[in-house]
């Protein structure tokens, strides 16, 4: 059989939180394959990677052309069905007219109806109730319904998302068998997402087992059903260490985040005004990064030097700009800062454009020292943050630039009594936090880019 569906290197993100890293797989023409893990693993994010439906980065191809970049909807019309967690019926819509919803995409109008007859054959407690609303159904029903509308796409390729989710046992066991039936009868491929492994592993021919978002095994399925190491280790993973996990990812970022609120700190501290643009100056700044490395700059490099130019442009921005409006009443610095945010959001699109970009991490992503708790690229950053803090403690604490920026953040006039420049020590500080700001928008692109 050849590989319908194609996964490589899928990385899928909710805003800042990565959910899948690097995973990879595939499926073979008229398989059914399980894809196995414990709640909050990656398996629903997963199939709503493959119909576009979260922001993802990765190759994903099926029949050989790739889907990154269509839309969910030119995905489904491309023979993929989808069943949705919580089962996403029409609940105001009759059972039948779910049913014809399911084949709205289908140019072979002449034989919807036989087909909807079909289904009827498949589950007869819908064909009771066809003229009744979704939403009266029992959720038994609900579910066959989901994947009776799905099957009315005549789909090469079906993405069945815990099914069994909420249902009573034996309820459960009469929709497996009727999925297998249809994988074997139709010659459906199937892809079924679900916490009931040995039920799973039943009527599967592959299985995949993941874990915080990553791929920790695969096999066939009989293999795995009949290991019982496997069984105790990946598909009843224990609460605690999904737990810390979750806490290191938090701190990772979070400590990122902290160098974004560092930043902002010493610019209100300088000038007594909060700067609203921080976080486009900082994706300006990892824009400009990522360019270097296109044009073939190392990483490092690209890294050094974006910070170089982060720190003259901070300071440039304070000369022309804020300097200007430093005795200016406070709504005139709020209009300033708005101005400088729409200035850099609109001309970051215009170079860019807002397109999901790779960004590259010199850390990879494989488990550190061997963990899968937490990846490289989170203890990078950890990292990372912790010497910029300890940086930044030496300089504030131990040099007389240091000394004279806190005093001009503190009483500016006994400062510029003393005979401190508490112009430029402002400037500084804007040029300081662009630098901090670039660090963090640099070392967060390869979670949310």
């Amino acid at each position: 059989m050849t590989a319908l569906l194609d996964i490589k290197d899928l990385r899928s993100y909710y805003g800042q939180v990565q959910a899948l890293h690097g995973i990879e797989f595939h499926l073979k023409e008229g398989s059914m394959t399980a894809l196995l893990g414990t709640n909050g693993a990656g398996k629903t994010t997963t199939i709503r990677a493959i119909c576009n439906m979260v922001r993802s980065t990765g190759t994903i191809q099926f029949e050989g052309k790739p889907l990154m970049g269509k839309s969910t909807e030119s995905i489904v019309r491309l023979g993929i069905a989808h069943v949705p967690q919580g089962r996403g019926t029409f609940t105001t819509l009759t059972v039948e007219e779910n049913l014809q919803l399911g084949a709205i995409t289908r140019k072979d109008t002449k034989v919807i109806a036989s087909d909807i007859e079909k289904m009827y054959s498949y589950f007869p407690k819908l064909k009771e109730r066809h003229t009744q609303q979704a939403g009266t159904l029992s959720g038994g029903e609900q579910q066959m319904l989901a994947v009776a509308r799905a099957l009315m796409l005549r789909p090469r390729l079906m993405l069945l998302d815990e099914p069994s989710f909420g249902l009573a046992p034996l309820i459960v066991r009469d929709l497996f068998g009727i999925i297998g039936k249809i994988n074997r009868e139709d010659k459906v491929s199937i892809l079924v997402v679900e916490q009931n492994a040995q039920l799973a592993l039943e009527i599967a021919d592959q299985a995949y087992v993941i874990e915080t978002g990553r791929i920790v095994m695969s096999g066939s399925a009989s293999d795995i059903v009949n290991n019982e190491d496997i069984q105790s280790w990946a598909l009843r993973r224990p609460a605690m260490e999904l737990f810390i996990n979750q806490v290191l990812a938090g701190i990772s970022t979070g400590a990122i985040y902290a160098c974004m609120a560092l930043a902002v700190v010493m610019i209100y501290q300088a000038i007594d005004h909060l700067n609203f643009a921080q976080g486009e100056m900082a994706m300006f700044s990892t824009f400009i990064a990522w360019q270097m490395m296109q044009w073939g700059v190392p990483y490092w490099w690209a890294f050094i030097l974006t910070i170089i130019v982060s720190f003259l442009g901070g300071i440039l921005i304070e000369r022309l700009l804020f300097k200007p409006l430093a005795k200016a009443p406070v709504l005139t610095n709020v209009a300033g800062f708005i101005a400088l945010f729409a200035i850099i959001n609109s001309v970051a699109g215009l170079i860019w454009d807002f397109t999901i970009k790779q960004f590259p991490s010199p850390f990879g992503s494989s488990p550190f020292l061997g963990s899968q708790l937490i990846s490289t690229h989170q203890a990078g950053m950890i990292g990372v943050t912790v010497v910029l803090l300890i940086a930044l403690f030496l300089f504030f604490r131990f040099t007389r630039v240091g000394l004279a920026m806190r005093a001009a953040a503190t009483v500016p006039e006994s400062a510029r009594l003393v005979g401190i420049n508490t112009s430029w020590m402002i400037a500084l500080g804007w040029g300081m936090a662009s630098a901090i700001g670039a660090i963090a928008g640099i070392l967060v692109a390869p979670v949310v880019f």
